[in-house]
Formats: structure tokens, sequence, C-alpha cells
């Protein structure tokens, strides 16, 4: 039989996988300030968040907690997303991220939008909610985001966690029967 569509599956999670970054050796700031090292802060800037950013992967990792590959969830949603209607990013903390995935550079450095349209208000199935609570009892700067469509009152929503400058999407569920 000839189809024309084929039918829309979502992506599958995957494993974190820990960069085991720990830093900078412990004399290097001495011996970067000795030799006059004047980019010796941004240095360290960078080195510590990705220290931090390794250590948040690897509690990832360790409590089971596998992501999307972000390229498969913007093709998903791009292709679920109805004709004038845009895909954002809800803030849990009442703010939306960004209007699309042009928005972010979700293999690097996520430069984040805000607007005054408003957070998530539908309902979270418990078990997303009980990971990201568990994630942010460890690490309570990280945010929550809830993909939805503008506009729309349906969508297969993901839940992503922000922690330092990188978006990791963590959870899906269907709505509005809350199927994982």
């Amino acid at each position: 039989m000839f189809t024309l569509f084929k039918p829309l599956k979502p992506p599958k999670k995957a494993p974190v996988q820990d960069s085991g970054y720990d830093g900078l050796p412990v004399d290097y700031e001495k011996l970067a300030i000795d030799a006059g090292f004047s980019g010796f802060y941004k240095v360290q800037h960078d080195v510590e968040q990705q220290a931090r950013l390794s250590k948040f992967r690897k509690f990832l990792s360790e409590n089971g907690i596998c992501i999307y590959d972000t390229e498969k969830v913007q093709k998903y949603l791009d292709r679920l997303c109805p004709s004038g209607t845009s895909i954002v990013w809800c803030g849990l903390d009442g703010r939306i991220a960004a209007a699309n995935f042009e928005d972010m550079n979700y293999n690097g450095s996520t430069q984040m939008y805000y607007n005054r349209i408003g957070g998530y208000t539908k309902p979270i199935p418990e078990v997303p909610l009980m990971t990201l609570a568990k994630i942010r009892t460890e690490f309570p700067q990280a945010v929550g985001y809830v993909s939805d469509f503008m506009y729309m009152q349906q969508g297969d929503p993901f839940l992503a966690v922000r922690y330092e400058d990188e978006f990791f999407i963590i959870e899906r569920w269907d709505e509005p029967g809350f199927r994982m």
C-alpha cells in the first residue's frame, strides 16, 4: 500500500554523556597572573561554567535522566506545528523563553528571550514534575521549560531544563491524557 505521509513518531531519549571536565589545575591561577595573562578571568569563568555543566550532566546520568536529541525534537515539533502557529518554550517560572528553535542554539549556549506572554499554565503530569523537582533540589538555579504551540490548544509538550546556558530536553507526554 502506498502512503503519502509517514506516521509521526516522537523522538527517543538517550543517556547523557558526561564530559568529565574537572577544571583548571590547582596552580594555574598563580601561574597565569605571574605570566601577565590578562584573559585569565574570562578563561576561569568559562572553565568554572564547564565544570558546573559537567557536574550537571553527571547528575543526570547517575540519576537515569535521559535527554532527547534536540535536532529530532525540533523536526518533530516542526511537523506537529500547524500553519500560523509558533513553537514556544514556556518557563515554569512564568516567562516564555523563546518563540522558536531559531532563537536557541541547542548544541551550545542558549540565548533566552523573554516576553510578557507568560509561562506554561496547563497541567503537567507528576512524573515530569518529579524529575524537575529532583533536578532543582540539587541545582536550584535550574529553570524548567515546556514546549507548546502559540495559539493552539493541543500538542505533545516536552519538558526542558536550563542550567547555566545549556538547554536539556528531559521529558515528554501526550495531551490531554498524559500518556508518556
